[in-house]
């Protein structure tokens, strides 16, 4: 990591918990006020939002903890089932979550949606994430 990112993330911390040790009750009252805020949107969202939410969230986490402990084949006619088993894990991940937290058929339909576009959401945040480095560590 850069140098001046570290700093730049010590400093903030810093300054953080400063701010919370003078504006403690306010800090909190800014707290509670964002979560009230949070609940009453998510209020008028139809039911199976905040479900499909934590499925594409839950599947697209579980990829890059997969890449990451899984072992790498080194016979060629392999190299492609790694990936299979990431993307087949993250597809398992979307249906069961929308499974346990809907039980319905519809609910099932849009874990697979979520199971499918796990992918595509870490290639996406990934390719961010690499820009992001690149130019935090450009001179």
């Amino acid at each position: 990591m850069n140098a001046q990112i570290k700093n730049g993330l010590g400093i903030s911390l810093a300054g953080l918990a400063t701010f919370i040790a003078l504006h403690g009750s306010a800090f909190a009252e800014g707290a509670q006020a964002l979560w009230l805020f949070l609940f009453k949107i998510t209020q008028d969202v139809p039911l199976g939002t905040g479900s499909f939410l934590l499925a594409l969230a839950l599947a697209t986490i579980s990829q890059p903890m997969l890449r990451r402990w899984l072992p790498h084949s080194r016979a060629n006619h392999t190299k492609h089932a790694r990936t299979f088993l990431v993307e087949f894990v993250a597809l398992v991940v979307g249906f069961g979550v929308m499974w346990a937290l809907t039980g319905t058929m519809p609910g099932m339909l849009l874990g697979i949606v979520a199971g499918f576009a796990a992918p595509f959401f870490y290639r996406a945040a990934a390719a961010a994430w690499a820009l992001f480095l690149r130019k935090a560590s450009a001179p």
